[in-house]
């Protein structure tokens, strides 16, 4: 996991970004809260942001 640099375990929750890299869920859901919303690998927007149509 980029975000604390520890391996996976088996069994761990992991979640995969649309850029397709990996990290543990609890890790890369702590950073996304907290307002970055870029992968911490590639900088590629994390979540797409919620469009409305009028």
């Amino acid at each position: 996991c980029q975000v604390c640099l520890e391996d996976f375990l088996d069994k761990e929750s992991v979640r995969l970004l649309s850029c397709s890299h990996g990290f543990h869920k609890d890790c890369i859901d702590k950073w996304l809260t907290k307002g970055c919303n870029k992968c911490p690998v590639c900088r590629s927007k994390a979540v797409p942001s919620a469009t409305t149509k009028p």
